[in-house]
């Protein structure tokens, strides 16, 4: 008994062995790209996780060589956030047809249309393949980013979704609460953002802002029960310093998400992917109602000393 547990030990860590190697290998660039135009009659855009995924190996050098030679620009070309374990992939998009070509780090290879219209016209079927997974589970990251690339969206929202890994009505939230930040900064002012409650707007501010955690220029908490019934559509709190890195003035934010959504006829009884899908397009369209969303709940003068509370979570909402 012991010598066949050995065995079958040993069978696992050579398959999971072979695996990693496969996972590892080196994908010929070359190769990927001439397959990509044998399914596209052109390339205008280039969507990858290249230098994130540890997935394989690619020669940088010869991807950007061969970018060039097909005659695709850099900025056409969006690197999407992902973990390292996870498959290195390439989507190449034609924007006029809508069509897409996938390939990964697995073998899998896609060709799909996937303009706005079918997809939402063809939700059910969608949602199979969403579920099964038919990009390797960047579904919402390639749907999302395409789309907002045929709808010309601006490029902080294209920016922060690379890093966000897709594009979503939260991470809109966060450009929007930014266009109305950008507005009230005083020259020389800075930024400390307190993400209460946190949701997909944060990340936004993490690339327009740089208000990252170990920069000390994010902080993040839930709400307590009480503060949710003071302040139902709160988005956030958001401290101005001033050429001293004092802290001088503080803006509670809201925002009318519920509005959006009336505007929008959005259905939350759909599927979820679809229903922000879907609320992704309407805000595109409509940018400039959207910002109507964004309200001050109120302004407040600030401290060290208050900001320090806030920080550490003392200090509740109603108090500021």
């Amino acid at each position: 008994m012991g010598r066949k547990n050995f065995l079958i030990a040993l069978l696992i860590f050579v398959l999971i062995l072979l695996e990693s190697k496969l996972l590892c290998a080196e994908l010929d660039i070359s190769i990927v790209f001439d397959e990509a135009k044998k399914n596209l009659k052109r390339i205008d855009f280039i969507l990858t996780n290249m230098g994130y995924s540890t997935g394989a190996n690619v020669d940088a050098d010869l991807f950007y060589d061969t970018a060039r030679k097909h005659s695709i620009s850099v900025k056409n070309i969006h690197y999407i956030h992902s973990s390292e374990n996870r498959p290195l992939f390439f989507a190449f998009f034609e924007s006029d047809s809508k069509d897409l070509f996938y390939v990964d780090s697995t073998g899998k290879k896609v060709k799909e249309n996937i303009g706005f219209g079918k997809v939402v016209a063809n939700s059910h079927e969608w949602d199979r393949k969403i579920r099964d997974k038919i990009f390797s589970g960047f579904e919402f990251s390639i749907l999302t980013f395409t789309h907002m690339i045929s709808s010309g969206a601006p490029y902080e929202i294209m920016k922060a979704g690379e890093f966000h890994n897709h594009i979503c009505p939260g991470l809109w939230v966060g450009y929007l609460i930014s266009q109305f930040i950008k507005r009230e900064m005083k020259p020389g002012e800075d930024l400390i953002v307190f993400a209460i409650p946190p949701f997909c707007k944060d990340d936004f501010f993490q690339v327009r802002f740089d208000a990252t955690a170990g920069k000390r220029s994010i902080y993040v908490r839930e709400m307590r029960d009480e503060e949710r019934k003071l302040y139902p559509d709160l988005a956030g709190i958001y401290v101005f310093l001033d050429r001293n890195k004092e802290p001088k003035r503080a803006l509670m934010l809201g925002f009318d998400i519920k509005g959006i959504k009336r505007e929008a006829k959005i259905d939350e009884n759909e599927y979820p992917w679809l229903w922000r899908y879907r609320l992704n397009d309407w805000i595109v369209k409509n940018v400039r109602i959207c910002e109507k969303s964004v309200r001050v709940i109120k302004e407040v003068s600030v401290d060290k000393e208050k900001v320090e509370k806030l920080k550490r979570g003392e200090l509740s909402l109603k108090d500021l």
